[in-house]
């Protein structure tokens, strides 16, 4: 894996093990520029390889450190708002 569609270049970048629901998979972290709506901000993110599932993950220091997020499972639905630093 060295280049993605998205343009990121993985070539040299660490990789780590990572237990995902009931099995495993590697990952190879890069520092990216991320955008939801008008909230722009780098974070470190992960790009698995293999990746047998049909859905991605949102992580805790990539993506939900900076939103806070409120759940109605009940309702099928969800919020999310930037946080203010």
């Amino acid at each position: 894996m060295a280049r993605l569609a998205a343009g990121i270049d993985l070539q040299g970048t660490e990789r780590r093990e990572l237990a995902v629901a009931a099995g495993s998979t590697s990952a190879s972290f890069a520092t990216t520029s991320l955008r939801a709506g008008e909230l722009v901000w780098e974070a470190e993110v992960g790009f698995c390889d293999p990746w047998p599932y049909s859905w991605g993950l949102l992580g805790q220091q990539s993506f939900f450190h900076f939103f806070t997020v409120t759940f109605r499972a009940s309702d099928f639905e969800f919020d999310i708002e930037p946080r203010v630093a």
